[in-house]
């Protein structure tokens, strides 16, 4: 579509910028903020679309009620980019939630790692040399057994 003005273009049909289903394909990296802010942004730009879409349709359905003429294909084609661009964007949105939950993980284990920290700095300050020192030695020795059945 040229201008809003004169209708869509007929002849062409919708024109937009493609968003490919690329973004759902990759792995999630390890900048989860970025990762999350282009994929909002990507539906952002799958929003705008589907609002042009739409605009067009509903300029080209107004078009029809004065002149009684439109473009079948045209048509079927602006559709089938809407369901399109709808696919496109829930593809996004299972992507978003997937990022947001490894987001939420992460945030969850770098709380519990400060928790265990603060209660070491505690147990260190608060219990007797050997009584601490008696603890580290029973947690050495648990973590080679450990490490021996994993061998």
């Amino acid at each position: 579509m040229d201008a809003m003005s004169n209708g869509p273009d007929q002849r062409s049909g919708p024109q937009y910028e493609v968003v490919t289903d690329e973004i759902t394909r990759k792995t999630i990296g390890e900048d989860l903020p970025a990762e999350r802010l282009e994929t909002l942004r990507l539906m952002g730009v799958l929003d705008e679309q589907c609002g042009s879409i739409w605009g067009q349709i509903e300029h080209s359905r107004a078009l029809w009620k004065e002149t009684r003429e439109t473009d079948p294909r045209w048509y079927a084609r602006a559709r089938y980019a809407l369901r399109a661009k709808g696919r496109q964007r829930q593809a996004l949105q299972t992507r978003l939630g997937e990022v947001n939950r490894r987001i939420r993980e992460r945030e969850n284990l770098a709380r519990e790692t400060r928790q265990e920290r603060m209660f070491i700095a505690e147990c260190r300050r608060l219990l007797p040399r050997e009584t601490w020192e008696r603890i580290w030695d029973a947690v050495r020795t648990k973590q080679e057994e450990e490490e021996l059945d994993h061998v």
